[in-house]
C-alpha cells in the first residue's frame, strides 16, 4: 500500500499514541557505491502497554551523501509473515 506521510500518521497515530510503540534494529546490510547507499534494516515493533512484539520485517533506505552529511531519499519497509520471513544475514547472530 501507498500512502502519503500524512495518509499514515493518520492512520497510525491514534494506536501508536494509545499504546505506546517502539522499533529496534535487529541487523542491517549496507551497500555503497560512492556517495551513494542502500540500506536493509530489519525491526521488531513492540507495543509498550504490553511489551508485545507486534510487527517483524525490513525497512529498505536508500541514502545519499553530500559529502558532508547522509539524507534519506527514500524509505520503504514490508512486514514478515510465514510467506515473507526475514532473511537470516539481517537477523542477529545466535
Amino acid at each position: 500500500m501507498i500512502t502519503t506521510h500524512q495518509e499514515f500518521v493518520d492512520v497510525a497515530d491514534e494506536s501508536t499514541v494509545k499504546e505506546g510503540f517502539t522499533e529496534r534494529e535487529l541487523g542491517h546490510k549496507i551497500e555503497r557505491y560512492g556517495n551513494v547507499a542502500t540500506v536493509l534494516s530489519s525491526y521488531e515493533g513492540k507495543n509498550e502497554s504490553t511489551g508485545k512484539v507486534v510487527t517483524r520485517g525490513v525497512n529498505i533506505f536508500q541514502l545519499y551523501f553530500d559529502g558532508k552529511r547522509w539524507w534519506i531519499l527514500s524509505m520503504v519497509w514490508d512486514q514478515e509473515n510465514p510467506a515473507n520471513p526475514i532473511p537470516p544475514d539481517l537477523l542477529p547472530k545466535s
